[in-house]
């Protein structure tokens, strides 16, 4: 599988690829069954104690076997609200390359984080505010800092290009 979006918990957050194995059961009353190994490998908690699972900050409920065999519950999944969709198409389209306009300010970031309360909005704000230069539009490279992260792990050098990294949000 490539690309799988629990929109239940985010329409915007991705898994890029894991392997999955089919099988067709009649008696199993479930459509997609989530293994340890890929739960364990997202971060996905499982919480018996309040029946929910955690992915990040976001808590779904469990939910019965048929729950989704009815239509209007998939409806509201998948309507995504107008605003947020307008979002998501512009991180999909917008291409971002040395040239582009990269400025934007703390408030915008802070502002545009809905699923944030008010007093958590307040938080996220003192701590961007504390590293300006995060939001001034400069693009480049820090060199000590890649050996760095090569020897941490968090990148490593790839085929095509010198330096290849997971995305950071």
């Amino acid at each position: 599988l490539h690309e799988i979006i629990l929109p239940e918990f985010s329409y915007s957050r991705q898994v890029k690829t894991y392997q999955a194995f089919v099988f067709d059961n009649p008696t199993v009353p479930y459509d997609i069954i989530y293994g340890r190994n890929f739960l364990n490998s997202c971060g996905i908690d499982i919480r018996g104690s309040d029946l929910t699972c955690k992915w990040f900050q976001d808590v779904i409920p469990f939910h019965e076997p048929d729950y989704f065999q009815q239509n209007e519950r998939i409806s509201a999944l998948l309507n995504i609200p107008t605003q947020r969709a307008r979002r998501l198409e512009s991180f999909l389209t917008q291409k971002v390359t040395p040239t582009t306009e990269t400025k934007i300010s703390v408030d915008e970031v802070v502002d545009s984080q809905d699923h944030l309360t008010p007093k958590q909005r307040r938080q996220l704000r003192d701590l961007l505010a504390q590293f300006p230069t995060l939001f001034d539009g400069k693009l480049g490279t820090y060199p000590k800092q890649l050996s760095r992260q090569c020897q941490l792990g968090i990148m490593i050098r790839v085929g095509e290009s010198k330096w290849g990294m997971p995305m950071l949000v």
